[in-house]
């Protein structure tokens, strides 16, 4: 189980690369991402589901584009608290050839294609500090901070607690929430948007 925080960022691009090319951050990769979430739940059901309970029945198909091509069918089992903020993971994965197939394969199939969640991510590091900046298509600007190898005798909202403040000592303008549900706020835009129609 890995703990991870998640925090929008509102400071325009540029402007993020500016601050933390001056804070002396490198970037290490740049890659593009693109999850497609399934479930076994219909439209209707899953409108109703909390977000723990809707992961808890997900699944999806990940492709990774960068240095290399990966694709994976990713099963997330998360530990959520009472609001529903997800405080540990364990992914499990299984290694696919070819990521649009398997989409075809569960859309056939019938599962509910709840959430596309397509990014552009650039890992920056300094010293024993690394994270992911996330630019998600239709959301903005993420920041995503996991534990690292020093961490792992820690207790979870000790981790939390660290994480936390190497995003907020980054001097970037950031939201309230520490557990952004990406593909959650995806669907939810979605719905407001079939609402207008």
């Amino acid at each position: 189980m890995q703990t991870e925080i998640t925090v929008q960022v509102f400071n325009p691009k540029q402007e993020i690369e500016a601050i933390l090319r001056e804070k002396e951050f490198e970037v290490t990769e740049t890659y593009t991402m693109h999850d497609w979430y399934f479930s076994k739940h219909s439209w209707r059901k899953i409108q109703k589901l909390t977000y723990p309970k809707l992961l808890q029945h997900s699944f999806l198909v990940r492709s990774i584009c960068g240095q290399q091509q990966k694709y994976y069918i990713t099963y997330k089992n998360k530990m959520c608290d009472k609001k529903g903020n997800c405080l540990q993971e364990e992914k499990i994965n299984v290694c696919v050839d070819d990521a649009e197939k398997a989409v075809t394969i569960f859309q056939k199939a019938q599962c509910t294609l709840w959430a596309e969640v397509k990014n552009v991510t650039t890992v920056y590091k300094k010293e024993h500090i690394c994270f992911a900046l996330q630019d998600i298509d239709g959301l903005g600007v993420f920041l995503e901070f996991e534990e690292s190898e020093d961490m792992k005798h820690m207790s979870v909202l000790e981790k939390i607690r660290i994480l936390s403040l190497q995003a907020q000592n980054l001097g970037l303008t950031l939201g309230n929430d520490y557990f952004c549900k990406k593909p959650y706020l995806l669907l939810h835009n979605l719905l407001l948007h079939k609402k207008a129609r």
